[in-house]
């Protein structure tokens, strides 16, 4: 093995999707990360769940019916939660479906709408109920625990985003462009800049590790604008979209 192959960060997941990653959500207490990909030709919206920290996929491309009119929510204890809308073309929320981490649907209401995450279970309400009137689900099932919540302990979530920097600590090719994105996790460091070609842009990502560079990959190429999200840190593992939205990919950090 060579020293640069040794030193080199290797993907614990990557994954190609045969449309556009449209929304990702993480769980907060587990490496879990449910991806909503579009296919604007096919009409479709498809759902699935990864282990960012193994690869392992519990379920990939779940169609629910109906589901362009179905969008990614929320990811908590291994549940994946979509929102459906009150009318087509109505930004208001209204319906919510759960999927296990085996990608069965275990429940579905249509007449409630999902307000928020607890560590006690999931928020929703009644949108015919005013004044509004919170409710406490079952995360299993969807019954209701409570009716008439006033408090909640949201769970508490970890994730570290990029910020821009201004000092030059490094060595940037002289087409870079745009604000160099940096972020310090633990004894590594993360930059994500731009460079420029004629009219097109290239995102390039970066990761040293106690000065030593680990990785060196291009998120995106011949882009007509600058890409302001580069990547994040969640569960000690680093997390991006690159090749034009439609592959998901995360290393160990």
């Amino acid at each position: 093995m060579s020293i640069e192959n040794k030193y080199t960060l290797k993907p614990a997941l990557e994954e190609v999707f045969d449309g556009i990653i449209w929304k990702l959500e993480t769980d907060a207490e587990e490496p879990l990360i449910a991806v909503e990909c579009r296919n604007v030709e096919k009409h479709t919206s498809s759902i699935s769940l990864f282990d960012f920290s193994t690869g392992i996929c519990h379920f990939k491309d779940l169609l629910p019916q109906d589901s362009w009119n179905w969008n990614l929510d929320k990811v908590y204890k291994g549940h994946v939660f979509l929102h459906g809308y009150k009318s087509s073309g109505s930004p208001e929320h209204l319906g919510i479906i759960c999927i296990n981490n085996k990608g069965v649907i275990t429940w579905q209401t249509f007449n409630k709408t999902l307000h928020s995450i607890s560590e006690e279970g999931l928020i929703a309400y009644t949108g015919q109920v005013e004044p509004r009137q919170l409710e406490l689900l079952s995360l299993e099932n969807g019954t209701t625990l409570h009716y008439g919540l006033k408090h909640y302990t949201a769970p508490k979530v970890e994730i570290v985003f990029p910020q821009p920097f201004l000092e030059k600590e490094i060595h940037l090719p002289d087409n870079h462009a745009g604000p160099v994105l940096k972020c310090v996790y633990k004894n590594k460091v993360l930059l994500s800049y731009h460079t420029k070609q004629s009219r097109d842009y290239t995102q390039h990502l970066l990761v040293f590790d106690a000065g030593a560079q680990v990785l060196n990959i291009i998120l995106e190429q011949n882009i007509p604008k600058l890409n302001p999200e580069a990547f994040f840190i969640q569960h000690s593992h680093l997390v991006c979209i690159r090749n034009r939205g439609s592959e998901i990919i995360s290393y160990l950090v």
